[in-house]
């Protein structure tokens, strides 16, 4: 039975764990696990055998240069030159000027400018037709109309038939304050 597999199987899961805290997908740094392993692969015995032993070596200089990295790449980290988080800050401060750049005022008023001006020339052509904004033909303007009755009053006698030609008093609305 080989038994450096289950530690090469754990230094491995130890550099994924380390990958993914490089990618932010995990919050905490795997430094007990870092260190169980750097602890199994210093205290592992590979005897005389000379195939354990050249595998020893082998993961035990695996294990160093994954400790160099990690420890670079958190060095980059505390120092804000780590490539992944320059290039979130470049793209955050590219977004914050792109909406600077959105919200500029002089462009928002040749912008308004321009629409108005359109707006009024579309208004003159449709005018020159005779057709409002809408798409209607202009029409004659209502002629004024008769006062309806309000709402409760009676039409004609008893409130039944038209109204009659003589005008009648209205009866005030209910709730109506009297002044």
């Amino acid at each position: 039975m080989d038994s450096l597999k289950p530690i090469e199987a754990e230094l491995e899961e130890c550099r994924r764990e380390f990958e993914r805290y490089f990618l932010g997908l995990e919050k905490r740094l795997p430094g007990q696990l870092r260190d169980q392993i750097n602890r199994r692969v210093r205290a592992f015995e590979p005897g005389r055998d000379a195939v354990l032993r050249f595998r020893h070596q082998n993961l035990f200089q695996r294990l160093m240069i994954l400790e160099q990295y990690w420890t670079r790449i958190l060095r980059q980290i505390e120092d804000g030159t780590f490539e992944r988080d320059v290039k979130r800050a470049n793209f955050r401060e590219a977004v914050k000027k792109r909406d600077k750049a959105a919200v500029d005022p002089e462009r928002d008023r040749k912008a308004k400018a321009k629409a108005s001006a359109v707006a009024d020339e579309a208004n003159d052509f449709l005018a020159s037709l005779g057709v409002s904004m809408r798409g209607a033909a202009k029409a004659p303007e209502p002629a004024p109309r008769s006062v309806a009755p309000m709402r409760g009053a009676s039409i004609g006698p008893r409130g039944a038939g038209p109204p009659s030609a003589a005008p009648r008093s209205i009866a005030p609305m209910r709730g109506a304050s009297k002044a």
